[in-house]
């Protein structure tokens, strides 16, 4: 019997151990790698004047501490989920960090003076939509814009920019005044945030009447990926 016992234990550490060593290891370093995204509301925003009006958005930050040179989030998109009349309706917004999709083409008119058409970049459109993350890196995306001595406020989503909408205002992203419940994510190609709760006020028709703040009133509530 104690031989017995003993060819086993010597399988176990021969054969067995190293394996499972192996499999804790990548497990490990996998877990290590991920990207660890949060999402909060800016303590404050102030309204853009000479835009004449105001943007409201939400932080999203990388946690990841970066070890073993991992921790990046790739691809990484915001949705925006809002709950209008008990519809929810979801939006893919623009990264504030990402350039306006609009191109300027200019042209010569006469010697010396030239002109310039402006259009919009179909493919920055696209480009807008999505960020990278580097470790402990955060950036902001866009969730609503208003303008001064208007009651309705827009979802900003980058086909906003399209021609055939005037001054942004896509009329399937409107919203009248009124507080809406929303829920914001973040998709990556590598992971993924938990969903984060918050609400859109829009309550007047300054520019200050448009507002976020989150669920239990917290300013910097946050979520980690899973």
């Amino acid at each position: 019997m104690a031989t017995i016992c003993s060819e086993l234990l010597s399988f176990i550490q021969v054969w067995v151990w190293p394996i499972v060593a192996s499999i804790l290891t990548v497990v490990l370093i996998y877990l290590l790698q991920k990207p660890r995204l949060s999402i909060s509301i800016p303590q404050s925003e102030s309204s853009n004047k000479a835009f004449g009006g105001k943007f409201v958005h939400l932080i999203v930050r990388n946690r990841s501490k970066g070890i073993l040179g991992g921790g990046m989030a790739n691809h990484c998109k915001g949705i925006i989920t809002v709950n209008v009349e008990g519809e929810k309706k979801s939006f893919v917004t623009k990264w504030a960090s990402k350039r306006d999709p609009i191109s300027i083409q200019y042209f010569q008119i006469s010697d010396g003076n030239f002109g310039g058409v402006m259009s919009t970049d179909l493919i920055g459109i696209q480009e807008c939509k999505y960020e990278d993350f580097f470790p402990g890196e955060r950036k902001k995306l866009d969730v609503a814009m208003k303008y001064e001595g208007e009651s309705d406020c827009y979802i900003h989503e980058p086909e906003n920019f399209l021609p055939n909408y005037t001054g942004r205002r896509k009329p399937e992203n409107k919203l009248k005044n009124e507080k809406y419940v929303c829920e914001a994510r973040i998709e990556c190609s590598n992971g993924k945030s938990k969903p984060m709760s918050f609400t859109l006020i829009n309550n007047g028709t300054t520019m200050e009447s448009l507002s976020l703040d989150s669920i239990n009133n917290s300013t910097d509530t946050q979520n980690s990926s899973s």
